[in-house]
């Protein structure tokens, strides 16, 4: 029964790993006894604009919804059968089959759903192996990874539930991954014996003479909440002072995701910024300010908008205006050019008016007053963090 599935499958979708890929790799097999990983199988879906959409609540329209695998480590063979009503859904066919960017660990293929569901029913089923026998299976790099990507249709005028609309078929015979071919049961039949694969599945069924482990399928996942964070920037009225007192305009206000990804926003006239699609996470957002000191200060994102006041606006040195990472006779230099200068005039820098009185004058210098001998290396500013 083996060998016909596998020769069933063969005929609708096979891409086959090269061992020698960067994705996959000659696996070790010590590295996760048999049954012991957690596989989870799912399904994400964009427009035809790029934008990632909520598979819970999916608009009529067409997307790309790509199935990917994650918790698993190695990879002997993989399969993914799943059925759905044509009047609901529409599949038009495979945008790729391919794990990297490159290209280089798959044998890349454009590939229509022809014979691979029936017409009267709607279905898609493909098919995933590792070549490296020797081994047993392939590492999988990050244990996650992307394994196709197919065209579908929301038909009808209603949203739709994916996880509800397209059926997988939880058969260990037409949903299952095995994570390595030594992972067997063997039947002793007389003089013979057969080999049947140890899975991970979506449920038993009466006849299969393996092991099955758990599997997890969900093709509409919760997707990651995403929020804002608004709050000021302002310049500190003395070292002493925690919070800024007159608002900065343009500092540059930025945070790093754990994927690596700059979110930044630069400060409006009143001093406030808005940073948008912050993950949940505790950040160490940065300042820097063309006018001075760089610092720091802790962000808490925890399941809600971030919304803090002008009684929290987070406090910089705004008087290094030669930027020599020191409050010197520098920077009096660089005030000289502008003072006496007004708002609206063409040489006023608003920069230099830091009390914000509408001009450069001597108000401003006794902030340098404040600050002066200080060095962005040696002042210690008092810690601020902002949080919902």
């Amino acid at each position: 029964m083996r060998n016909k599935i596998l020769r069933r499958l063969l005929g609708c979708v096979c891409a086959a790993l090269l061992a020698a890929s960067g994705t996959f790799a000659a696996h070790a097999q010590a590295d996760a006894a048999p049954g012991s990983q957690t596989p989870v199988i799912t399904a994400s879906y964009t427009d035809s604009e790029g934008n990632v959409c909520d598979g819970n609540f999916l608009s009529p329209g067409r997307y790309d919804m790509t199935v990917s695998v994650s918790s698993l480590s190695r990879l002997a063979e993989l399969q993914f059968t799943a059925s759905f009503d044509p009047a609901v859904i529409s599949a038009q066919g495979f945008v790729e089959f391919e794990l990297s960017a490159d290209n280089a660990c798959w044998k890349q293929q454009e590939l229509g759903l022809d014979g691979m569901y029936d017409s009267s029913q709607g279905g898609v089923s493909f098919f995933v192996l590792s070549t490296d026998k020797e081994a047993g299976s392939s590492a999988v790099a990050g244990s996650s990874l992307d394994l196709v990507t197919f065209g579908i249709e929301v038909l009808g005028d209603a949203a739709v539930d994916m996880q509800d609309v397209m059926q997988v078929n939880p058969s260990p015979y037409y949903t299952y991954i095995s994570d390595s071919y030594f992972d067997v049961t063997v039947i002793e039949s007389g003089e013979s014996s057969e080999s049947i694969p140890n899975v991970y599945a979506l449920s038993a069924e009466a006849g299969y003479a393996g092991s099955i482990y758990g599997l997890t399928c969900d093709l509409s996942p919760e997707l990651e909440s995403l929020y804002t964070v608004t709050a000021y920037v302002g310049a500190l009225a003395s070292p002493d002072e925690q919070y800024g007192s007159y608002p900065v305009t343009g500092a540059k206000v930025a945070v790093t995701t754990e994927d690596g990804a700059e979110i930044f926003a630069l400060t409006e006239d009143d001093g406030s910024f808005t940073l948008t699609d912050v993950p949940n996470g505790t950040y160490e957002a940065k300042v820097t300010y063309a006018y001075g000191f760089d610092r720091t200060f802790t962000l808490i994102v925890n399941g809600a908008d971030v919304n803090a006041g002008t009684d929290q606006m987070i406090g910089i040195v705004a008087c290094d205006w030669d930027k020599s990472g020191d409050i010197s006779v520098g920077d009096v230099s660089e005030f000289t050019k502008y003072r006496g200068q007004t708002s609206g005039q063409d040489g006023y820098v608003v920069g230099f008016d830091i009390d914000r009185s509408g001009d450069i004058a001597v108000g401003d210098m006794s902030n340098f007053v404040a600050f002066r001998g200080y060095a962005l290396n040696t002042i210690e500013l008092q810690s601020i963090t902002i949080q919902n």
